[in-house]
């Protein structure tokens, strides 16, 4: 297992919170049609998320048997039981979540799974073809792409065969920035500092990202599906190697106040992700009613914030006190014993 490094820890943090201001958009205000949450939400947390999460996957060179278990422990066995209970409590189907492309919502740790089962696969067919650094991120980057439009054909045929949602396999869009960020690692490119001009650079391609991300959903500038399938992939990427190099070159920011705060959130990233649904408030629709009728999204976005700020809150407490019982904090957020 890699060492913690602080910043990381921050960007993974970001990510969560990311994650919990959209559903604060969609489950409690009900409004898709914020362009921030389309941009930083919609566009961003995602692969961010999953980018993340390849910094901190390591395959080892023996025991593959064992280390696919451990991970499959850790990833579905909680998700499974935080997923039950909250389908219980929201009156749902539970076999009917399972067989769901969401998971009832918690998709994301499943899908986690199979990405770093198919990852250690990958890596095992690379030792056995012996293949070097770069024959081999070659590889990743080829499978990365065809699992990218793959998941777009899964996408158009979803309602058609049963086994794409129940293996989620439409999810199979954010491969490509797990193996980025498994390929960054390994590279060792998460210690390195930038120059100036790199600095510079990277700043011009963001606010180029931002502007081609305006103009694709204000402006109607491409579809999703199709030829743009790549495009906005690479975009994608793009924006977040900037947000990398940005949190990289001032890894000093990450010992600020909200530094700290992301780091914490970054910790404990299963602790938020399977409890936060619980605390979603279900009664202020009126409120992005109101914001649909006076467009502010900016204002909008940031009253978002301040509710996931909440919920993220009472989640992290809930899960200190299930870490209390080493029995609760084993089963259900894979603390070791």
């Amino acid at each position: 297992m890699r060492k913690r490094i602080g910043y990381v820890d921050a960007m993974r943090g970001l990510a969560m919170l990311l994650v919990v201001v959209g559903h604060v958009m969609l489950f409690t205000l009900r409004d898709e049609g914020n362009m921030l949450f389309r941009i930083l939400s919609g566009e961003l947390q995602i692969p961010l998320f999953f980018m993340v999460s390849g910094f901190l996957v390591s395959v080892p060179g023996r025991g593959f048997w064992s280390f696919v278990g451990k991970k499959a422990f850790l990833l579905c066995v909680p998700a499974a039981i935080f997923m039950a209970a909250y389908v219980w409590k929201d009156g749902g189907d539970y076999i009917a979540a399972w067989v769901d492309s969401y998971k009832g919502g918690y998709w994301f740790t499943f899908t986690l799974f199979q990405f770093v089962a198919v990852y250690a696969v990958l890596k095992l067919a690379s030792r056995a073809m012996k293949l070097n650094r770069a024959a081999e991120a070659a590889m990743l980057v080829a499978v990365g792409v065809v699992a990218l439009y793959a998941s777009v054909w899964c996408m158009r045929e979803e309602h058609t065969y049963a086994v794409i949602p129940l293996l989620g396999l439409v999810q199979f869009k954010s491969f490509i920035y797990f193996l980025t960020g498994t390929l960054i690692a390994e590279q060792g490119l998460l210690a390195k500092g930038l120059s100036d001009k790199e600095i510079k650079v990277g700043g011009e391609i963001l606010a180029a990202c931002f502007l081609l991300h305006i103009y694709t959903y204000r402006c109607g500038g491409m579809a999703y599906l199709g030829s743009s399938t790549l495009w906005f992939a690479v975009l994608t990427l793009t924006g977040l190697m900037v947000l990398l190099m940005g949190f990289r070159q001032y890894e000093g920011w990450s010992e600020s106040g909200v530094g700290r705060v992301l780091q914490t959130i970054g910790r404990y990233t299963l602790d938020v992700y399977f409890i936060h649904y619980f605390f979603l408030p279900r009664n202020l629709g009126v409120v992005g009613e109101w914001f649909r009728a006076n467009p502010n999204p900016v204002l909008e976005y940031v009253l978002a914030m301040a509710v996931a700020a909440v919920v993220i809150a009472a989640s992290l407490l809930v899960g200190r006190i299930i870490r209390l019982s080493p029995t609760l904090a084993h089963w259900l957020l894979a603390v070791k014993k």
